[in-house]
């Protein structure tokens, strides 16, 4: 993306016998633009009310050439460089009538010029702002984020399940997006500020399932790709009982996990297979939340003070200490213990509600299959 220095001209025109080059003005010298964004500016100036000439000139040419092409003839080059300064001198002079036609039609020209070079920097950063550190809320990690090859929903508001202060407004500033890989698998990202602070906090991610991701899209009005489109009914609540895909089979789970758990092929089977890694942890923490009363920071706290064989007679597959010990650490960490017991909650309604529907022989009491 070439850019370089340009002149903004024009000329009289009359309907008769065309534009009267030989009348030739500098409106202005505009540096740093490429030639889409030179011509932008021209025709940005054309639609201004402005115009540098008296009444009885019946309309105005405005045209852009660039400094390259402008030495090809230096005496006129040299000219237009002449009357560039002095346009540009009378703009910074606070004695200079700016109700002249001439300058506010300059004056137009500089401050179209300016913007378009704003949104090009604003542009340039977005891109690059592609890939950007991240709290993983299920190892508690901090790690880089690449959205590139991603379809990205959002970012919308988000003011549920949030800590409210005395006169009722949210404790932070939440929003949300729902990014989806080329492969098919789904992040969202949450980014909170603290209401009255411009400091963002670093953005957590949390990988998500189809159902999950189909859910979150039809709450917030967005259109569901056609692959999971089949799991936006989900969201919707239909009065009768459960729907399922045939008089046994509830519909979240798939033909698979419910073979699987009606004829075990064997009785070694690790059950926990079926279900995500941090399962037990998670439900371990509802239990907490539930019997102790703790809180997520008790519970982070308490969780990394165990023994790691102790986590991992709670959980053999997702054992490790969460979040760090410095204050991005424990933000982190905190963050994994909400979501954990956010998911649990869940999956153990989603089982309360399984426990309603007969016909499901070998179903494991208290855990969900993923969906």
């Amino acid at each position: 993306m070439k850019t370089e220095r340009y002149f903004i001209l024009s000329c009289p025109y009359d309907p008769h016998s065309g534009p009267s080059e030989e009348f030739e003005n500098v409106i202005a010298e505009l540096d740093d633009l490429t030639a889409e964004e030179a011509e932008q500016v021209v025709k940005a100036t054309e639609l201004s009310e402005a115009s540098p000439y008296p009444e009885d000139v019946s309309d105005v040419t405005v045209w852009c050439e660039s400094e390259s092409t402008s030495r090809n003839n230096m005496a006129s080059h040299l000219l237009r460089r002449r009357r560039a300064d002095a346009i540009r001198e009378a703009l910074s002079d606070p004695d200079t009538d700016y109700d002249q036609r001439h300058y506010r039609f300059a004056r137009c020209a500089v401050w179209c010029a300016e913007e378009l070079r704003k949104l090009r920097t604003q542009d340039t950063t977005r891109q690059s702002k592609r890939r950007f550190e991240v709290h993983d809320t299920t190892t508690g990690k901090t790690l880089l984020f690449d959205a590139n090859n991603t379809t990205q929903w959002g970012p919308v508001n988000d003011e549920s399940e949030q800590e409210r202060k005395p006169d009722g407004m949210p404790m932070w500033d939440i929003k949300v997006t729902l990014y989806r890989h080329i492969w098919g698998h789904w992040t969202k990202l949450d980014e909170s500020t603290s209401r009255g602070q411009p400091e963002r906090e670093t953005p957590t991610v949390t990988r998500i399932s189809d159902a999950e991701a189909a859910d979150w899209l039809v709450r917030n009005d967005f259109p569901v790709p056609k692959d999971i489109s089949h799991l936006a009914d989900a969201a919707f609540f239909t009065p009768g009982p459960p729907a399922t895909k045939n008089d046994k089979q509830p519909m979240d789970l798939t033909d698979e996990q419910f073979k699987t758990l009606v004829n075990p092929p064997d009785s070694s089977l690790d059950a926990e297979s079926l279900f995500r890694p941090a399962y037990r942890r998670d439900h371990e923490w509802l239990k907490w939340v539930k019997d102790k009363g703790m809180t997520p920071a008790k519970i982070r706290n308490f969780w990394n003070g165990m023994s790691d064989e102790e986590r991992r007679q709670i959980c053999p597959s997702c054992s490790d200490k969460i979040g760090g010990t410095d204050s991005k650490g424990k933000k982190a960490g905190l963050a994994v213990v909400k979501e954990g017991v956010k998911k649990a909650k869940k999956e153990r309604d989603a089982q309360t509600n399984q426990e309603s529907i007969p016909g499901i022989p070998g179903a494991i009491p208290g855990r969900s299959p993923l969906p």
